[in-house]
């Protein structure tokens, strides 16, 4: 009986020192081992979110010390890389932003703008371009999608339209021209709505061709609202395609309000889309308010519809009023 007791109590503490070793060993892995893979798990996860750059001390430990350089050599690399990529997709924008009208005065009309990119670089485009009878080409244009892609083919759109409006007056013609070297150059399904205005300031009258965009809205409290509505593909679609334009005359208390999709296609927390018909209700709240005026108008009520919520969509508001 004392010899087996004897034995039960060295069995005893022998498990308790197994316990002690083990905890001990534990705690050393746990140093050398776990905790610095979890920082490096961890550090991953955040470099995946965009954060590059980050660094990670030395573990003890070789093998470990020769992941941890080769991971802060990688994490370098990839910040490297993304500095490159902003100031090249900085450079863009800057471009971009070169090539809207900036301080552009049309005779006739006072003109206010607004221009928002979802991204650095829109593929939403506005112009306005002097023709050779005094008359003035405004444009307004969405390609399908955003970024880059399309930032790349509203470029393309304003280098063919400064092209063909320096050869006809006619917008149907001018349409017609771009249309055919755009569906011969853009790769299948990328296509351009454009909404072409020539604005005679003479007879104070708006030739209107619109190819698939947004119809644009002319008001006035007597008149109410007229659209100047689609009547043919987008650009790019096809190759041939005939183009009518229609004409309205203006008068001092007429708002023309131009559009893309991004300001009708705002979205609330909730889902619900801003509309057509709350932009026409803001229209018709300002009535007395000046081109400026109503492009604050209506900006602020889409930026208080969307509340945090960043654009889906490129942006871009034109309004123009009679002098």
């Amino acid at each position: 009986r004392a010899a087996r007791t004897d034995v039960l109590w060295q069995l005893a503490a022998l498990a308790i020192l197994a316990l002690i070793a083990a905890a001990i060993m534990d705690a050393v892995l746990w140093r050398l081992i776990r905790s610095p893979l979890r920082r490096m798990a961890t550090t991953v996860k955040t470099i995946a979110r965009g954060e590059f750059g980050l660094m990670l001390e030395l573990p003890v430990g070789r093998e470990l010390q020769h992941l941890t350089r080769s991971f802060n050599t990688m994490s370098e690399a990839l910040a490297a890389d993304e500095r490159r990529r902003q100031h090249e997709i900085q450079r863009a924008r800057t471009i971009q932003q070169h090539l809207l009208p900036n301080g552009v005065n049309i005779p006739g009309l006072t003109i206010a703008s607004d221009y928002q990119p979802a991204e650095h670089v829109a593929g939403d485009y506005y112009d306005l371009l002097p023709l050779a009878d005094g008359s003035w080409l405004l444009v307004i244009a969405d390609v399908a999608g955003h970024g880059i892609s399309a930032a790349m083919a509203a470029t393309l759109l304003k280098a063919l339209l400064l092209c063909e409006s320096e050869n006809s007056l006619d917008p149907t013609k001018i349409l017609g021209r771009v249309n055919r070297r755009m569906t011969s150059l853009l790769p299948t399904g990328v296509f351009v709505t454009v909404l072409l205005v020539v604005w005679n300031p003479v007879e104070r009258r708006l030739t209107y061709v619109n190819a698939g965009h947004p119809p644009g809205l002319l008001w006035n409290p007597r008149d109410g609202f007229r659209e100047l509505a689609a009547s043919a593909f987008p650009v790019g679609v096809m190759p041939e395609v005939e183009y009518t334009s229609r004409e309205l005359t203006l008068t001092a208390s007429d708002r023309l309000v131009l559009v893309t999709d991004g300001l009708l296609e705002a979205f609330a927390p909730t889902g619900e889309l801003f509309g057509a018909d709350r932009l026409q209700q803001l229209i018709i709240n300002h009535a007395s308010a000046t081109p400026s005026e109503l492009l604050d108008a209506i900006l602020a009520a889409v930026r208080t519809f969307t509340g945090d919520r960043p654009l889906k969509d490129d942006l871009t508001l034109c309004i123009a009023s009679p002098v």
